[in-house]
């Protein structure tokens, strides 16, 4: 969702979300690490091994990725990136989440930075993590260049507002759900060719789940 639309939506859910979901966000609840909302199915369990030694509630969840407005410059998007990512590490680490393992020189400078700065208060690192990713969103001369995560293939995940300015309703089993009418070039930028299955040896979830339980 657009950050202005995402805002909108945690709202409404505080009055009309049904008692049968939860949603999971870094303030609703505070053992919670991600920058990024979830609604819970309430009386499940999932439990993935990043999150094993985490205090946040668990259950079958859905993201709901926030789009956020970067900069038009590559080395001031690397910069920004650089910095978000590191907070959001940070963030995780003190919520005692298990951060990637390391396996080069670089990496094992980064996990460094995130111990040295795990030492400072985790109501500051949360302040600056947010002030990082809210920088560019409401300047009207960055409206156009979005990302929509802080992991992952960085530069994969940025779109054009355009991608999103008109929506159509598209059939997903038996409901209809607004999409965006470029979803081609957007799900082209983000899988390639999303058509193709890939090799069935490929074929395999990435969460690490250790326990799934619907109840």
């Amino acid at each position: 969702m657009l950050r202005e639309d995402y805002n909108k939506f945690c709202d409404i859910c505080k009055e009309k979300l049904s008692n049968e979901y939860f949603l999971q966000t870094m303030e609703t609840d505070l053992g919670y690490g991600n920058i990024f909302g979830r609604i819970l199915l309430n009386e499940t369990l999932c439990r993935t091994l990043p999150a094993k030694k985490a205090k946040s509630k668990s259950g079958i969840f859905i993201d709901i990725f926030p789009f956020d407005c970067i900069p038009y410059s590559k080395y001031r998007q690397k910069i920004h990136a650089f910095l978000v990512s590191l907070f959001k590490k940070i963030y995780l680490y003190k919520k005692k989440y298990e951060i990637s393992s390391l396996n080069s020189f670089k990496k094992y400078i980064y996990f460094y930075l995130i111990k040295a700065f795990s030492l400072l208060p985790l109501s500051f690192i949360k302040k600056c993590l947010l002030k990082m990713i809210n920088k560019y969103s409401y300047m009207a001369k960055y409206k156009n260049c979005l990302v929509s995560k802080y992991f992952g293939n960085f530069n994969r995940n940025i779109n054009n507002i355009n991608v999103f300015r008109h929506l159509i309703l598209a059939k997903f089993e038996d409901s209809f759900f607004y999409i965006p009418e470029n979803f081609d070039l957007y799900l082209t930028g983000l899988f390639g060719d999303y058509m193709t299955l890939p090799p069935h040896e490929m074929r395999y979830g990435h969460h690490n789940f250790l326990e799934l339980n619907f109840k």
